[in-house]
């Protein structure tokens, strides 16, 4: 691994193998303090939840980093993906720019790749939302207290990529759900549910807006189960 390190920002490149066309990418923002960021989420202080977080979307990556800012936890790194070929963009560059301080980000083909780094963190856990390829096993198994995805949509029904069916066929409510990841997309046991009512005619703004007022307390709520000792409630 090559590191160069500038101020107090931290880039390197990692390749995993030879036969990779696209080496793992890390790097990470500089330090940029807000308000709103508790003192326990920056670097160097270590008194909150370790968490790793794994998304596509830039979306959905401010959601997650000002969740765990909010609950005072330790973002240990944020891991993202160029996407499957038909998809790819500078969506993750816009995501690595969503960390607020000066915390590790990882781009690579698939969370296998990035593995070993992940269990070398320790994390307590592990959070995904809206990341195109099956979060690998190791990568789950590595989190001490939980490995979590978000699922914006009912379950077992609105199972896949494209969440959004509710809205397609009209209903009035749309679930945002958090459960545990599994060996297949979607398909963990349930840990929290928040049902959200729907305009008439809903707008991506209104939907996108539901979404963000209700990710961190269903969180919340996932974790505080796991915590209890709830095992969640298995799908059919």
């Amino acid at each position: 691994m090559a590191v160069a390190m500038s101020g107090r920002t931290m880039s390197s490149i990692v390749t995993s193998s030879d036969s990779m066309k696209t080496p793992v990418t890390m790097t990470s923002s500089p330090m940029r303090w807000s308000r709103r960021t508790p003192r326990s989420c920056r670097m160097g202080h270590t008194r909150g939840v370790r968490t790793v977080l794994i998304t596509w979307r830039p979306f959905m990556a401010r959601v997650l980093i000002d969740w765990v800012a909010s609950r005072g936890d330790d973002l240990v790194l944020l891991e993202t993906t160029q996407g499957r070929p038909t998809l790819r963009g500078d969506m993750w560059k816009q995501v690595l720019d969503q960390l607020p301080f000066e915390v590790p980000g990882v781009v690579a083909r698939h969370t296998a790749e990035v593995a070993p780094l992940v269990e070398s963190l320790e994390p307590d856990l592990v959070v995904s939302w809206a990341f195109p390829h099956l979060i690998d096993a190791r990568t789950a198994a590595a989190a001490r207290v939980a490995a979590l995805n978000v699922h914006p949509g009912r379950l077992p029904e609105y199972r896949g990529p494209n969440p959004m069916w509710a809205i397609y066929r009209g209903e009035p409510e749309i679930d945002i759900a958090v459960h545990r990841l599994a060996t297949a997309y979607d398909t963990g046991e349930v840990l929290a549910v928040t049902t959200l009512p729907l305009d008439a005619t809903p707008t991506p703004e209104h939907v996108f807006g539901l979404w963000e007022s209700a990710a961190g307390p269903t969180l919340d709520a996932a974790v505080a189960r796991v915590l209890s000792g709830e095992p969640g409630w298995a799908q059919p």
